[in-house]
This record gives C-alpha cells, sequence and structure tokens, in this order.
C-alpha cells in the first residue's frame, strides 16, 4: 500500500512538473480538444468565398493565431471558380468551425519572402509608427545642436564635391563623346521631335506668348517713345557716314551700342520682371494641360527604358563617382571631417535606445518567454520554406456564421 501511495505520489508530481510549463504555452488550453479532434478523425467544412483568384489549390494549411502562436486547424478541400471569384472549401477542425462568426475571414496568404515582405511582416503599423514618433522626439532634443555642427562642414563639404563633379564632368563627357554624340541626336528626332515639340507647340508656347504680350508690348512702346527719331537718325548718319567713307568704319556701330547701352538696357532691365512673371504664368497654365503632362511622362519613360541611355548614364557615374580622383577625395574628405563625426555621434547615441527596443519588439514576445509570432513567421518561411500558400483564419466576434466566410487575399 504504500509502495502504490509512493508511486501515485511520483507520477502526480511527474504529470505536474510536465503540464505546469505545458500550460503556460500558447495554445495548449485547447490543445486536448484539438488532439482529441485529430484521433477520432473529426472534422467540419466551411467555405470562404473570395471577390476573385484566391491562388489557393486542395490541401494548401488552414492556420490561425492564438496568442502568440499558429495554430494548425484544417486544409484546403478543394477550389472552385465561381462566376464572381473563387470558392474554397475549407476542412477544419470542429473546434475551429464551431468558433466561427459571421464577421469572420479567410486571407488567402502568398508571402514572397524577400526582404520587402520580411520587413513589413516584422515591422507592422503599428511598431513603425511608434519608432517614427520616438526618433522625432530624439531629433528635438539632439537634432538640432548636431545640425548646427554639422552644417558648416556639411556645406563646405558639399561645395568641394560639386567643384570636383564640375571639373570630371566635362572630361567624361568628351571621353565617350562618341556615345553621346549620336545617343543625344537620335534622342532629339525620336523623343523631342515626335513627342514633345507638338505638345509644346500646341500647349505651351501659346500660353506663354498671349500671357507676356501686353508685357512685351509695353517693352516696345516705352522703347520707341524713350529712343524716338533722334536716336534712329544718329544711327542712320553714322551708317550714312561709314558708306561715304567719312566715319572711322565703326560709326554706326558705335552709335549703336552707346545707345543700347544708355537708354535701352536701363528700359528693358525695368520691364524685365514684369515679363517674366508673365511668362512663368504662362508656362505654369501651359504645365497644367494633361495633354502636355503625358507628353512629358511618355518622353521621360522613353529616356528612362532606353537601354543605351541607361548604359552610358551608368558609364557616365562610374567614371565620375567612382573613378575620378578628384571627386573621391571630396567624398573621403566629408567622412572624416571631426565635426561630421561629432554630429553623426550625437544623433547615433539618441537613436540607439529606440531602434534597440524596435528590434527587440520584433524579435521577442511581450512577456520575453519565446520568439514574437512575427518573427516566427519569417523563419518558418524564409529558412524552412514552409507557410508558402496558406489560409490564415480569422474567426470573428460578431453572430453566428450563416454563409460562407469573407475571402480576401493577403501578403
Amino acid at each position: 500500500m504504500t509502495r502504490r501511495l509512493l508511486g501515485a505520489v511520483v507520477l502526480l508530481g511527474a504529470a505536474s512538473a510536465v503540464l505546469t510549463p505545458l500550460s503556460r504555452v500558447e495554445g495548449a488550453g485547447t490543445l486536448w480538444r484539438r488532439a482529441l479532434d485529430g484521433l477520432l478523425a473529426r472534422a467540419a467544412f466551411a467555405d470562404a468565398a473570395y471577390a476573385g483568384p484566391s491562388g489557393l489549390v486542395p490541401g494548401d494549411p488552414v492556420l490561425r493565431i492564438e496568442g502568440d502562436a499558429l495554430i494548425h486547424c484544417g486544409r484546403v478541400d478543394a477550389v472552385a471558380a465561381g462566376p464572381s471569384g473563387d470558392v474554397a472549401s475549407l476542412r477544419l477542425d470542429p473546434f475551429t468551425a464551431e468558433r466561427l462568426r459571421a464577421d469572420g475571414a479567410a486571407a488567402a496568404m502568398h508571402p514572397d519572402s524577400n526582404l520587402g515582405w520580411t520587413l513589413r511582416t516584422l515591422t507592422p503599423p503599428e511598431l513603425r509608427d511608434r519608432v517614427a514618433r520616438e526618433l522625432a522626439a530624439a531629433w528635438e532634443t539632439e537634432g538640432e545642436s548636431a545640425l548646427a555642427v554639422a552644417a558648416p562642414a556639411l556645406k563646405e563639404g558639399l561645395l568641394r564635391l560639386g567643384d570636383a563633379v564640375a571639373a570630371a564632368l566635362p572630361e567624361a563627357f568628351s571621353r565617350d563623346r562618341a556615345t553621346w554624340a549620336p545617343l543625344v541626336e537620335r534622342l532629339r528626332v525620336e523623343v523631342f521631335e515626335s513627342e514633345l515639340k507638338p505638345a509644346l507647340d500646341a500647349a505651351l508656347w501659346p500660353r506663354v506668348e498671349a500671357a507676356t504680350g501686353a508685357a512685351a508690348a509695353g517693352l516696345a512702346e516705352e522703347l520707341v517713345r524713350e529712343l524716338g527719331l533722334a536716336a534712329l537718325f544718329r544711327a542712320a548718319w553714322a551708317r550714312t557716314k561709314d558708306a561715304a567713307g567719312l566715319g572711322d568704319e565703326r560709326s554706326f556701330e558705335k552709335e549703336m551700342e552707346e545707345t543700347l547701352r544708355t537708354q535701352a538696357l536701363p528700359i528693358v532691365r525695368r520691364r524685365a520682371p514684369e515679363i517674366a512673371a508673365a511668362a512663368l504664368r504662362g508656362a505654369r497654365e501651359g504645365f497644367d494641360d494633361p495633354a502636355l503632362r503625358d507628353a512629358l511622362a511618355r518622353a521621360a519613360g522613353r529616356i528612362a527604358d532606353d537601354p543605351e541611355v541607361r548604359a552610358a548614364l551608368g558609364r557616365l557615374a562610374r567614371s565620375v563617382f567612382l573613378e575620378d580622383a578628384r571627386v573621391r577625395e571630396a567624398w573621403r574628405a566629408m567622412t572624416v571631417d571631426p565635426r561630421l563625426l561629432d554630429a553623426a555621434g550625437r544623433v547615433r547615441r539618441a537613436a540607439e535606445p529606440i531602434f534597440e527596443a524596435a528590434i527587440r519588439d520584433a524579435l521577442l514576445r511581450d512577456d520575453g518567454q519565446g520568439l514574437d509570432l512575427r518573427l516566427v513567421r519569417v523563419l518558418r518561411n524564409v529558412l524552412l520554406w514552409k507557410d508558402r500558400r496558406y489560409v490564415l483564419l480569422e474567426l470573428g466576434a460578431g453572430g453566428a456564421l450563416d454563409g460562407p466566410l469573407r475571402g480576401v487575399r493577403g501578403g
């Protein structure tokens, strides 16, 4: 009797030792029911209606989130193409099917496993918003002082870099002149003459002419009024003397230069802002024309997509920014400037705790007792090649389900 009692105590202790930590595992509370459904091969079915192709195939897993765990709760049994989209029949364990509600959803997930998907998964919008707010607050305290330290150095460095690039560009163009000359001529004929010039002639120049007409007329009127017949007579007389050989052979030219310098140019300078403002007003009206904007977009697209242009620009950038010693030295001088290093250090020290907390939140659960579900999804997908295509089930919290689930496309 004593041995039996001792054995029972040991058995209870062992069970307690196993069940106590197991009870803290996400999903353990429903594990016994789901395990029983699996042993008895019990299943229930629910349909999910999608507004288009779902991309699902029979056999795809159905998962749901319970706490910080992904729970496998069924598979796609069949997919039928309907008039408005796919209808997927889901074979579920009864425990899950009983809890489906009318506002539940079945998301057809197709993660592409690239860096963009990984970052979106690990950093949900609420985490990104929090980091942005905290970085803004850190900038309020450290950014202005860092900027005050960095601004003079940055200005000097950018001026040196600009001078180096300005010196390197003509040389790079000259070395590659045999490529650029025919390329520019081809673009002039194929893009400017065929795409841009007709749109400019129809939409831009008429508006500029109409906008500047009054200002240009005022300029011409003032020139005629101020110069008058006297200036015209003096110029004509100088020309006559030159023709007759009585002048110094430059009388007419000097007379015109003097007239333009002393009388015409002051008038033009005074009227220039008015004409420029009118021209800009007309240009804005022209560029607001949808036809001209479309023509500019098409021309830019053709230039950007042209393989010869991309190759030539690549060679130019490599020659200027990577191979030219003057540009490399200007970059190097900026990177080692003590003022910039000091400013970068201030910003780094203010931002480090924010990014450390964000990384911790992206990788670990809130209780610190395991990996975050987002990281688990990434690891399963990227490292184990699992969950490449699945249904993520949202049970909902409304009334009882009385029709197909709402199907959506997820990422």
